[in-house]
């Protein structure tokens, strides 16, 4: 919690322009924060969320403030189709909510995504071990920044049976962006504030991931549906829209990592 002093330019000058206090990280924040009791159809996001002096010391950081607009947006988008007010999604939609942004891969602590029923179904050619990573559905390294993602080698394919012929919708993947930035640039500061107002002497461009996949081929049943190998996101969504019993993706290289890190891959 950065909680800077009230006075502002009027603040004395012996007093601290701002104070640092521990607090739990990560941490949710409430729906209901976000709309107006007041005025019934007024969002908030931002700086202007319903909050303490103590609570927007640490919410109102920019990243934070970028994710809530992204929940705003989708439950405006939840309010139009469904003809609601915001303070309706809180009461009956919440947990519609919280799917839609965890499908889009908003981190939503203590919110782990649910498995789509039809990747549950299927056998998939991982160890149980690894197997429990990919589909536990925390798209994050823990709080220690321990690995919470499946390794596989570079070149091999993640395979999913459904013992028949099953009607398939999208493959969902989420690779590994790299959350601690050290192959993105090595210079401390760019890790850290990625957008940059202005550029240091010791600057260096910033690269891709090293740890994202760059290329893979999807087959369904033998067959290609899907090849790429200029992938830069960690968030891909390949329509299927077929029927098969098998699906493989095979990981062909990466961005530099010598294994693949692979956060989440389903089918629904």
């Amino acid at each position: 919690m950065d909680d800077h002093n009230p006075g502002g330019f009027k603040a004395a000058p012996t007093e601290s322009a701002s104070t640092l206090y521990p607090a739990p990280s990560p941490y949710g924040i409430p729906y209901r924060v976000l709309y107006s009791a007041d005025v019934e159809n007024l969002f908030f996001a931002g700086r202007n969320i319903s909050a303490t002096h103590a609570a927007i010391s640490s919410t109102r950081v920019m990243a934070t403030c970028s994710l809530l607009g992204q929940a705003v947006g989708e439950a405006a988008a939840i309010c139009v189709a469904n003809d609601i007010l915001p303070a309706d999604v809180s009461d009956k939609y919440v947990g519609l909510l919280q799917e839609r942004l965890l499908d889009d891969g908003c981190y939503l602590p203590g919110f782990p995504r649910k498995v789509p029923a039809l990747t549950a179904s299927a056998a998939i050619n991982l160890p149980a071990d690894e197997l429990a990573l990919l589909m536990n559905g925390v798209e994050r390294p823990d709080a220690d920044m321990n690995r919470n993602y499946a390794e596989l080698p570079v070149g091999s394919s993640l395979e999913f049976d459904f013992g028949e012929e099953r009607a398939l919708g999208t493959l969902r993947l989420v690779f590994d962006p790299d959350f601690t930035r050290e192959s993105v640039s090595p210079n401390a500061k760019m890790r850290v504030f990625a957008q940059r107002t202005n550029r240091g002497l010791d600057f260096e461009p910033m690269k891709v991931a090293k740890t994202l996949v760059r290329a893979f081929t999807v087959e369904c049943d033998g067959k290609v549906v899907y090849s790429t190998d200029k992938c830069h996101n960690s968030l891909v969504r390949i329509p299927l829209d077929r029927s098969a019993r098998r699906v493989s993706v095979r990981f062909d290289s990466t961005w530099g990592a010598d294994k693949v890190h692979l956060y989440s891959a389903d089918i629904s």
